[in-house]
């Protein structure tokens, strides 16, 4: 006798050949999702079909790259439908819902467009969610690429965790008919400013009392670092430091070093992932950006909150041209004078707007 899979919020059993929708949505990354698409195209789990949402702006050149991706139209495993960017949710929503009859299927995977998911990176979800009781899985991740350099590594999740919950890489999220109406019912509630889709759907799935499990698929997908894309490599941990501890070292030195701490208005962590200076001035108010990109060297950037500062000049090779965004710094920290010299430089560049708008 076939053995049945274990019973529950996932009601299905080993012998049931799922119905699997994969979704993308993509904006502005047209090669990326072409490689997307065929590595979906290319799984060893031929039940699936691929709904893609090309989120295109206003300013866009060309909104329909469908001279891109018309050659991989096969009519049976692609749908792709082209709208304007929006909130993340519905940009995920539009990917859904790209595939007409998408209420039938059993099994929704999210891929993002810039990743590397392997042959039987769905075949293992579909054995993974057959023989187990839950309605949502992910994965940690083994293999990240960083431009040109694969590098082993163990990364779990990026931060915003529910409480008691243990979610781990939002590329790889799989999930169920229950988790898939969190998500639609998502639509009617405004999503705050700043917050992504995965985030909300780990409070709405969490609310709504759905069950996840770990799926370790660490040999079947990459999770791929580049320029500016948003996950910008290991946020979490810096030399075996979480970036509270980072904060929390940040603010003891700038209030005891900071030249011009009296303007300082605020230190923060944004989602466990950056740490965020907020700096009032009389005219302009601005937010220094501390991170990293790659476990070893800290950049700086400076957002300008009060859309200003708009200065034709450089002043100390500080660039106020483009005045909304500028990497100032990237230093190996390694010791507390390392702290001190990242608050000096927040110093001079407030001397240099200071300075300049005198």
């Amino acid at each position: 006798m076939p053995k049945k899979a274990t019973t529950g919020s996932t009601p299905q059993t080993v012998n049931k050949k799922l119905n699997v929708l994969c979704f993308t949505t993509s904006s502005r990354r047209p090669k990326m999702l072409r490689g997307c698409i065929r590595d979906i195209l290319g799984q060893s789990y031929a039940n699936i079909s691929h709904g893609v949402n090309f989120a295109f702006h206003e300013m866009d050149s060309h909104a329909d790259y469908s001279q891109i991706l018309n050659d991989l139209n096969y009519p049976k495993k692609l749908s792709i439908v082209y709208n304007k960017n929006a909130d993340q949710n519905l940009n995920h929503l539009n990917a859904i819902r790209a595939v007409k009859n998408y209420s039938d299927f059993d099994l929704f995977i999210k891929i993002d467009d810039d990743d590397i998911y392997k042959t039987d990176y769905v075949k293992n979800i579909v054995d993974f969610m057959s023989n187990n009781n839950c309605d949502i899985c992910s994965s940690k991740v083994k293999w990240e690429l960083n431009g040109f350099n694969l590098h082993s590594v163990n990364v779990s999740d990026l931060g915003g965790n529910p409480e008691q919950t243990n979610y781990h890489m939002p590329p790889s999220f799989a999930f169920n008919r229950r988790a898939l109406q969190c998500i639609l019912d998502l639509e009617k509630v405004e999503a705050p400013p700043g917050v992504w889709e995965d985030k909300l759907w780990r409070q709405s799935w969490t609310s709504a009392g759905l069950k996840h499990l770990e799926i370790d698929n660490t040999e079947q997908w990459i999770w791929h670092i580049h320029g500016n894309n948003v996950s910008i490599g290991h946020f979490l941990r810096i030399g075996g430091v979480d970036f509270p501890g980072h904060y929390s070292k940040f603010k003891q030195v700038y209030e005891q070093f900071g030249k011009n701490r009296d303007y300082l208005k605020d230190i923060w962590v944004w989602e466990g992932k950056v740490i965020v200076f907020e700096i009032s001035l009389p005219n302009y108010n601005l937010a220094f950006d501390v991170f990293s990109r790659n476990l070893v060297n800290f950049e700086i950037e400076v957002q300008d909150r009060s859309r200003k500062l708009k200065l034709n000049d450089i002043y100390d090779s500080f660039d106020f041209r483009d005045g909304y965004k500028l990497k100032l710094l990237e230093i190996n920290l390694k010791s507390d004078a390392d702290y001190q010299m990242i608050v000096t430089t927040i110093d001079g560049f407030i001397d240099a707007v200071i300075k300049m708008t005198a």
